[in-house]
């Protein structure tokens, strides 16, 4: 159970940090809180040097944290570098579309629903994120009650979730985010993100087939409309679940 939430909390922080900041978490990145509190999930799984450049993820000057997530995540830069996993596991847009059908199925086996207010893909990289962090939970909290069906049920959907989606894309997600800032926050957050998803992919004993960048295209300008994004939300708990096996 310990592991669990572990896993949980690690998730939980990676998923918070590629939302938009605000001043709050602005704060605790600089005073090393959110670097710290990540650290320490991860040196109670056994993962000392993550754990040691999680402790290091800190630092940023407050106030321009805004300004690099501005700079990479606003839609011309989603033109070469898009956080959503779909665009490096599906090779034409049938497939993508395929593969976000599947992701939203997750979420729905597991009784979540998406926030209203939340306007993003389900793919993105903080949905995807929170899920596992979900998922962990309820993990912990079946084992606290001794329901070990209903753990393996969230565990083998973890290892699925991992092996299917979110596993593959990091890799090349962090590729291009290193390409444009390979220094910045977001760049090693998503290092770390990609790190340890590799070692709990090991750990419940799938090996995810990495998927690969999408083509290089020129930017969006200011005066063009790029594509309406989907309005939704990293889950939240909203019921039981089945066996997404």
């Amino acid at each position: 159970m310990r592991a669990a939430l572990a896993r949980a909390q690690a998730y939980g922080l990676l998923a918070g940090a590629f939302g938009r900041p605000d001043a709050a978490f602005e704060a605790d990145v600089t005073e090393g809180g959110f670097g710290g509190a990540l650290a320490e999930a991860l040196a109670a799984l056994g993962h000392q040097e993550l754990a040691a450049a999680a402790a290091g993820a800190g630092g940023e000057p407050e106030g321009l944290l805004a300004a690099e997530f501005a700079r990479l995540f606003n839609p011309s830069v989603h033109a070469n570098c898009p956080p959503y996993g779909t665009e490096y596991t599906g090779a034409h847009v049938f497939m993508r579309a395929q593969h976000l059908a599947d992701v939203a199925g997750f979420y729905r086996a597991f009784g979540l629903r998406v926030a209203a207010d939340f306007r993003e893909r389900p793919d993105h990289i903080a949905t995807e994120l929170e899920f596992m962090q979900v998922l962990a939970l309820k993990e912990a909290l079946a084992l606290a009650r001794r329901e070990r069906a209903h753990a393996g049920i969230c565990r083998r959907a973890q290892a699925r979730f991992l092996r299917e989606h979110l596993g593959r894309w990091l890799a090349p997600y962090c590729q291009r985010l290193a390409a444009l800032d390979a220094a910045g926050f977001y760049a090693r957050v998503a290092g770390l993100a990609r790190d340890f998803a590799a070692k709990d992919s090991a750990r419940l004993g799938v090996e995810p087939q990495i998927g690969i960048a999408p083509p290089v295209t020129e930017p969006v300008s200011e005066g063009d409309s790029p594509g309406r994004e989907l309005e939704v939300a990293c889950p939240t708990p909203g019921g039981e679940a089945d066996d997404p096996r």
